[in-house]
């Protein structure tokens, strides 16, 4: 199995998700890909500020992933004996883009 986290910034605004990372397993076919919506609504925004503020980023990062994205992401990404720590970090910086109400437009021209 091989995890691609995806560090392109994604400022297409026609496209209303962006994928955070792809697993391509070893026997081939297509790959498993994990998206969340660009915009989230703000309770989920506020649950993951609330997560992020009583139990810090750790424990704030695996619930928005398994809210956005699924038990499966968790479990892939726990799995992935290779996963680095610039790893978690590019898909933390994807989530917290979006689920901290970031706007990556605003935040590419600023």
């Amino acid at each position: 199995m091989k995890l691609i986290v995806n560090t392109v910034a994604d400022t297409d605004p026609v496209n209303q998700e962006t994928e955070v990372f792809r697993v391509e397993h070893d026997h081939g076919g297509d790959p498993e890909i994990f998206t969340i919506q660009k915009k989230l609504g703000p309770n989920v925004q506020l649950r993951y500020m609330r997560t992020l503020r009583q139990s810090g980023p750790l424990s704030a990062f695996i619930e928005i992933v398994e809210t956005l994205m699924g038990a499966r992401a968790m479990d892939l990404l726990t799995a992935y004996d290779e996963l680095t720590s610039e790893d978690v970090a590019a898909i933390e910086a994807i989530i917290d883009r979006y689920a901290a109400g970031g706007n990556p437009l605003a935040l590419a021209r600023s």
